[in-house]
């Protein structure tokens, strides 16, 4: 029998998930309508699984598992690595000093997933 915390601990699960995981089920679609290739790199976050962002959506990248992207030179690293993209499923995470460079070129949003370009627009 599970224990009342246990309880709360799996109902926020499903509550954080449905506010900043599910809309991945269903974006990729409207990834390839962007332009956004399955192979393009992206970086997803906040997403601390071992990838459930990317494997939704049908991208490779990097998520949080393992990185910091709330520190400075984490989200360069990643771009000199091929990183193309952004998404913020949190996009209350694009104030962050570290994050906001890099959500200058907003191309997209789907339900709460904020896609940005991680390179200027060609002119």
């Amino acid at each position: 029998m599970e224990t009342r915390a246990e309880i709360g601990l799996w109902n926020w699960y499903s509550w954080n998930y449905n506010c900043t995981g599910k809309a991945y089920e269903t974006i990729e679609p409207y990834n390839r309508k962007l332009g956004i290739k399955p192979d393009d790199k992206v970086i997803s976050f906040p997403d601390e699984s071992l990838c459930i962002s990317l494997y939704l959506m049908n991208q490779k990248g990097w998520n949080e598992y393992g990185n910091k992207y709330l520190e400075r030179d984490d989200i360069k690293e990643k771009i000199s690595l091929g990183a193309k993209y952004l998404f913020l499923s949190d996009t209350t995470l694009a104030k962050n000093s570290f994050v906001k460079p890099y959500t200058q070129n907003k191309i997209g949003q789907y339900k709460n997933v904020a896609v940005y370009s991680l390179h200027p627009p060609e002119l």
